[in-house]
């Protein structure tokens, strides 16, 4: 079977991770003084099975995004400690390894924010002198909006590697395939690293009993929903 191995790109992050430095049972690294991003980046490649998964078949896409899912779970402390061990350790494996081209920097979920506090990618102050870290740059921030958390993305490129046909070309791919995966619910979520206390494998997941199979509705929850589903009359 043909296999599709998506890489080696890098995935970026807010890096405010205190929780993951502990000492004695207890984070010991206090950002709450701190503003702005200290920025988590580290390389991955993805195994996505066979080599273009169909949007339209929903269920052939859910598998791949589980997969992945599990796959960057797999990564240590969500790649925290990938900066000191290739610059501040003696491996010359990692040293030695090429910058990716394309880096995907997942900004989180923030308030609307605008000026020079907001990130520089995401519209905030920007020096065009400033040379290009990658020939691709994908930032991504979930907006707080009054519908609902909103997706924003920002697409930065090299125009000596990229022409505009390109990327727009590749922002309409990529927006499909967001709307595709929009559309997975039905097909649910779990995987093996949601239960961390037992083996399981994926078919495990999928096969075990939905919530309302295991604790069934009380008479009394009974009940109460039978009234709640009665026609209100005027």
């Amino acid at each position: 079977m043909e296999r599709c191995r998506i890489g080696d790109d890098r995935l970026g992050r807010h890096g405010r991770d205190e929780d993951i430095v502990r000492g004695d049972g207890a984070a010991h690294v206090d950002l709450t003084r701190t503003v702005g991003w200290f920025t988590t980046v580290f390389p991955v490649a993805l195994e996505i099975g066979t080599a273009a998964p169909d949007l339209e078949a929903s269920g052939e896409l859910a598998v791949v995004l589980k997969s992945v899912k599990e796959q960057l779970r797999r990564v240590p402390n969500a790649g925290f400690g990938y900066g000191a061990l290739r610059y501040l350790g003696s491996s010359d494996q990692l040293r030695s390894v090429a910058a990716p081209e394309v880096v995907l920097n997942y900004l989180g979920r923030t308030a609307v924010a605008e000026g020079d506090w907001f990130p520089v990618s995401m519209d905030g102050a920007a020096d065009p002198s400033m040379p290009l870290s990658h020939a691709l740059s994908v930032d991504v921030v979930a907006e707080e909006a009054a519908g609902g958390p909103r997706l924003r993305a920002t697409l930065t490129w090299a125009s000596n590697i990229f022409l505009r046909s390109d990327i727009d070309r590749f922002a309409r791919l990529w927006l499909d395939s967001l709307k595709a995966v929009s559309g997975l619910a039905a097909f649910g979520g779990a995987t093996p690293s949601d239960y961390p206390l037992v083996a399981l494998t994926q078919a495990d997941v999928d096969g075990l009993p939905k919530a309302e199979e295991i604790l069934p509705l009380t008479p009394l929850q009974e009940g109460s929903t039978s009234i709640r589903l009665l026609p209100i009359r005027g």
